[in-house]
């Protein structure tokens, strides 16, 4: 039988069923003067508060601490709650000019007769200075006896001005929901009353509705309550430019997320994989793994972790390539090859083959083509359905007929990199030559292999030659002069060595305040020690190992300062 809405006026036969026309629901419990719009009015100001128009997240007005502490402002609103209770709040915090002011959010609980039982205090804060707003927040349960609580906040400062606006909280009070049918038991049809009656809440009492006689029978009614959807302002806000700073746009609160992950357990490796709702990146002889759905998180218990495939590897230890192969984890050293079963559950991850003399080195050339994985190893290009199925690299695989060609191009001065044409079906494969000298300082050489290769004509630099001459002659060396690169890059083909009969003068190079993470190879020319010189960075960074190959992420912007000595360019 269909069940309508009781409706007033109306004949119910026997047996007719209603659900009522109005019901309880759960609605939120709104904080009063939770921004200060209202002004000076709804808040219990400890020494030193104060609630003004000097400063605001959003609006016009907040509260402002400018005593030593700690000191606390309360809302003077107590709202009723049962112990028990998880209640999140929040507020906005503006630490002034210096570091020693911060604040917390509080809760504050109350007994039945408004006795104070406790209060709960959330971090303080202690980011952002100079007019940046950081959010304070704190997750709490009511403690036993509790029957109401009020929001606050607490301060210390050195009576610099600190700054707190906009609480919000979670809260929900809960009124009686009807979620009952009602059969109507009377012997004959009947008319409905004028008013809706008051519907009995438990199951088998009745209420009389005029002629009509209602009986609780079951339960049968979910109501769904639509919340408000945030909402821009009309212009665009000033952006924070301070990681995990906010700004107010209406009624949301934006927050600066920097993209670069500082998660320490995150390797920043170019080995990457993503298989089951994880990032894997090779680091070392581990691979380690993201928080499933969050690669930010590197660092969570029984989410993220590390998969330990050094410990079946049995001569070269490493991870050097990676990819997934029907939704496992392939992991190649520059021997081994491994496959291991990936799952959003680390517990569920486990090895399943591992077998000697499948080797690869290079990451970019690892390609799914269709529902296989191809990989370049030292004899040519191979497949991980048929090299685990034969347990060798030897024959029957699908890049055997090239490859003497693939041979010839693999060497230590290039990076394979493939991609794969679904419109052919094809396997596409190139080789592009990676390593150049970029500077020469007296026979000091620095190499660097880019990767992936963007210099193609050189870079663009400025000189400023404050002194002397920039060049010498074979009867001639060259005077001291002083030399400052003061903007963009050293031309890949800037070489500053020695004349061939003479020896450089001793100089000193200044690269200040980065890192040069370089091996320099020391040669003199011919029977000539090289000289001696100093050498530091003044900006920009020179990234990585540059003998070794290591790779840096873009180009190498950097600033030299030639202080003295001298420099010779070929």
């Amino acid at each position: 039988m269909a069940i309508s809405v009781w409706s007033p006026g109306t004949l119910y036969l026997p047996a007719s069923l209603v659900i009522p026309s109005s019901s309880g629901a759960s609605v939120a419990t709104g904080l009063t003067n939770p921004g200060f719009e209202s002004g000076d009015t709804g808040w219990t100001k400890g020494t030193g508060w104060a609630i003004n128009t000097n400063d605001a997240f959003s609006g016009t007005q907040s509260a402002e601490y400018s005593g030593t502490g700690p000191e606390y402002i309360v809302n003077d609103t107590k709202h009723p709650i049962s112990p028990g209770i998880s209640v999140t709040v929040s507020c906005m915090v503006q630490r002034g000019a210096f570091a020693s002011a911060n604040a917390s959010v509080t809760l504050s609980w109350y007994d039945s007769v408004n006795a104070l039982i406790s209060t709960s205090v959330g971090t303080a804060v202690t980011t952002g200075s100079d007019g940046t707003w950081s959010k304070a927040s704190l997750t709490a349960v009511s403690p036993p006896l509790t029957a109401s609580v009020s929001v606050g906040a607490a301060a210390t400062s050195d009576t610099t001005p600190l700054y707190v606006d906009n609480f919000q909280w979670d809260y929900i009070t809960s009124s009686a929901v009807n979620t009952l049918i009602y059969k109507a038991v009377q012997a004959v049809a009947g008319l409905s009353g004028s008013s809706e009656p008051t519907w009995p809440l438990t199951i088998g009492l009745q209420v009389a509705d005029n002629a009509v006689t209602w009986e609780a029978v079951a339960s049968g009614t979910i109501t769904w309550e639509a919340s408000s959807v945030l909402t821009s302002g009309s212009s665009e806000p000033t952006w924070p430019e301070e990681a995990d700073a906010f700004v107010s746009d209406n009624n949301i609160a934006w927050q600066c997320v920097p993209l670069r992950i500082t998660d320490e357990d995150c390797p920043h490796t170019k080995v990457v994989a993503i298989a089951a709702s994880k990032v894997f990146a090779g680091d070392s002889d581990i691979v380690r793994f993201c928080a499933t759905l969050n690669a930010r998180d590197w660092s969570s218990q029984a989410d993220a972790g590390f998969i330990p495939t050094g410990l079946q590897q049995k001569s070269q230890v490493g991870v050097n390539a990676m990819g997934v192969y029907r939704g496992n984890l392939v992991v190649w050293s520059a021997s081994t090859f491994q496959v291991w079963q990936v799952d959003p559950d680390p517990a569920a991850m486990a090895l399943l083959d591992a077998m000697e003399g499948i080797g690869s080195i290079h990451q970019q050339a690892v390609q799914p083509v269709s529902d296989d994985l191809f990989f370049l190893s030292a004899l040519g290009v191979r497949t991980v359905s048929i090299a685990a199925g034969s347990n060798n690299l030897a024959s029957g695989d699908a890049g055997v007929p090239i490859d003497t060609l693939v041979q010839a191009e693999v060497t230590n001065d290039v990076e394979p990199i493939a991609t794969y044409y679904p419109g052919a079906g094809q396997y596409w494969l190139a080789f592009r030559t990676l390593t150049l000298p970029i500077l020469a300082v007296g026979a000091y050489l620095l190499t660097s292999t880019l990767y992936p290769v963007e210099v193609i004509d050189g870079l663009d630099f400025s000189i400023n030659l404050t002194s002397g001459y920039m060049l010498g002659t074979i009867d001639e060396p060259a005077p001291d002069h002083s030399m400052a690169l003061v903007s963009g890059n050293l031309y890949p083909t800037l070489l500053t060595l020695p004349i061939i009969d003479e020896v450089s003068p001793d100089h000193v190079m200044e690269l200040l305040s980065a890192d040069l993470y370089a091996t320099l190879s020391s040669t003199g020319p011919y029977d000539e020690d090289a000289p001696d010189h100093t050498m530091a960075l003044i900006s920009g960074d020179l990234k990585y190992n540059l003998i070794q190959a290591l790779t840096p992420d873009e180009g190498l912007d950097f600033v030299i300062v030639l202080t003295s000595g001298s420099m010779t360019s070929v």
